[in-house]
């Protein structure tokens, strides 16, 4: 007898899976598709819940990196407002040095010269001298002891001797200075 149960087990197990199925009771068989159903369904469920929670994540990461980025780009902005005003204040100091040195040493050439002042120019070939107080639109200058009456943009040519000639030109004039330029050059025999 216990021969008999084991050929029936083997021919039991030897059957294809859609016999095994049609030997199942029906209701077993909805109990297996309810569990399958199921199981299909906690699984859809615990991936979307997963991959909620890791959106969300993800969106806490990229508020704080973006709060972060809003916190350095403030922090930036007044680094370069303060560096704008220090550029503003050098700059403005770096304008008043260069008008002292301009004062002090005026470009090759040119000078300023004020009422009833006179300086020796042209490489020390020329005198010339301010006199009184600039008109409207004409100032009077001193040239060797000569008088030349000049306006803004006059030049005057002068010999100095046989191969230097000198010139003088008027660049500009206020109440209180004129600006010229004076040079002389050599003629080649």
């Amino acid at each position: 007898m216990i021969d008999n149960k084991r050929a029936d087990r083997s021919v039991q197990s030897g059957l294809s899976s859609r016999a095994a199925w049609r030997l199942l009771t029906r209701r077993r068989r909805a109990f297996i598709l309810f569990t399958e159903t199921l199981l299909i369904l906690i699984v859809a469920l615990v991936g979307h819940l997963t991959g909620r929670e890791l959106s969300r994540r993800n969106l806490e990461k990229r508020e704080e990196i973006i709060i972060e980025l809003r916190e350095e780009l403030q922090k930036r902005g007044g680094e370069l407002g303060r560096r704008n005003d220090q550029y503003a204040v050098l700059q403005a100091k770096l304008n008043g040095v260069q008008a002292t040195l301009d004062a002090i040493v005026p470009s090759e050439n040119t000078y300023k010269i004020v009422p009833n002042q006179s300086l020796l120019v042209g490489g020390g070939r020329m005198t010339v001298g301010l006199i009184g107080q600039p008109a409207n639109q004409t100032v009077s200058l001193n040239i060797n002891g000569r008088e030349y009456v000049v306006a803004a943009g006059d030049t005057i040519k002068l010999t100095y001797d046989d191969k230097t000639t000198c010139q003088v030109t008027l660049q500009s004039f206020d109440m209180f200075k004129a600006a010229l330029n004076a040079t002389c050059s050599t003629k080649n025999p």
